[in-house]
């Protein structure tokens, strides 16, 4: 089977990480730091936080933004999303404000529900499967902008990296992302409150380290010394991974825009219709390759968020590719002869170009 996903880690990680088991640093140690300050180098940060997972990056991420920004709860953001990124805006007690997306899976600065106005907190934009093209387009607005780049780690704009566009970018270490730690996520910003704050919500708010005095509630969020070891050798090979994907995904067919360096979560295909995107992913698991549907319109189509009040109809680019997009594996461990396979499979109709045309036509 060729997994969407590729888990490697060399046999001197796991001796480090074995080590820190030994020595019983299992828990916080200075290795967490290591890693925090190489991570905030590799992608132009001053400060880097680091967390249990992506989720809880959103979370901390907005939960410090409203700490800066008191009285502003709306968080406008894309209806196409993961559930993470609404249920992040939700736990950090705050409220979604949906938009569409553009073609290209991006939230649309220019969508009608964009109403930034005196309750509105941020702008969250997430970096669907990679693509980043429209970065520059969020800070128009004068609001901060926390970038979801969860799936577009080593994907870049005009040589800026995913992540630093905005007030503060949120990372994922989960294992399909384009390095892995088990879990694990991280917080950048070059903003030293933020940095801080967000420092103490992934420590229950504690105002110290000495104490248990606390002015915030916060949580639970803190990484261990094992995953944060791996994240360390992890970001020892990143370019290579970043390049591997990113050959991969051209060699696909994928698109970038001008002066975009996508490094891809996945490659993405839009059929016609619902049923030709079922009998797409049955033939690919079928040849043995696995792959997913592409994210819905999480507003409209997902019942968990349907007190919000949205409406079928509101978000037509989001409710279509909810309805008719899969992506196929990219990842660094593909062989030529899976790309090979890989294409034969989702060429076997028609071309990509006119399928996904003949798709977006239709909105």
């Amino acid at each position: 089977m060729i997994r969407l996903a590729h888990v490697e880690f060399s046999e001197e990680a796991a001796n480090a990480v074995r080590d820190l088991i030994l020595s019983g640093r299992v828990g916080q140690s200075d290795v967490i730091g290591q890693f925090e300050e190489a991570f905030a180098a590799w992608v132009g940060s001053k400060y880097a936080v680091a967390v249990a997972n992506g989720t809880l990056a959103d979370t901390i991420a907005l939960a410090a933004m409203a700490s800066k920004r008191p009285g502003r709860e709306n968080v406008i953001m894309p209806a196409l999303t993961f559930a993470a990124q609404v249920n992040s805006v939700i736990h950090a007690g705050l409220h979604p404000v949906f938009v569409d997306v553009l073609p290209n899976f991006l939230m649309n600065i220019n969508d009608h529900g964009v109403n930034v106005n005196l309750n509105t907190l941020c702008l969250f934009p997430v970096h669907l499967l990679g693509r980043v093209s429209t970065v520059p387009s969020y800070n128009s607005k004068e609001i901060p902008v926390i970038e979801d780049a969860c799936e577009a780690m080593g994907s870049s704009y005009r040589s800026r990296k995913a992540g630093t566009w905005g007030t503060m970018g949120t990372f994922s270490f989960f294992p399909s992302h384009t390095i892995t730690t088990g879990e694990g996520g991280m917080i950048v910003t070059n903003d030293p409150f933020l940095a801080d704050v967000c420092r103490r919500l992934r420590n229950h708010a504690k105002l110290s380290q000495d104490n248990f005095h606390f002015d915030m509630v916060g949580w639970n969020g803190k990484i261990t010394s094992m995953q944060a070891m791996l994240g360390l050798f992890a970001l020892k090979g990143i370019d290579a991974v970043i390049e591997a994907r990113r050959k991969n995904y051209l060699e696909l067919g994928g698109e970038e825009a001008e002066h975009e360096h996508v490094c891809p979560h996945g490659f993405p295909i839009l059929c016609e219709d619902s049923k030709s995107r079922d009998d797409m992913m049955k033939r690919l698991n079928d040849n043995g390759i696995e792959c997913r549907n592409i994210f819905s319109s999480l507003p409209t189509q997902e019942i968990s968020y349907k007190h919000f009040g949205y409406k079928l109809g509101d978000f037509p680019f989001a409710e279509h590719i909810g309805r008719v997009g899969l992506y196929v594996p990219v990842h660094q461990g593909l062989k030529p002869e899976d790309i090979i396979k890989i294409k034969e499979i989702i060429n076997h109709e028609e071309k990509r170009e006119e399928r996904a045309e003949a798709s977006l036509l239709t909105v």
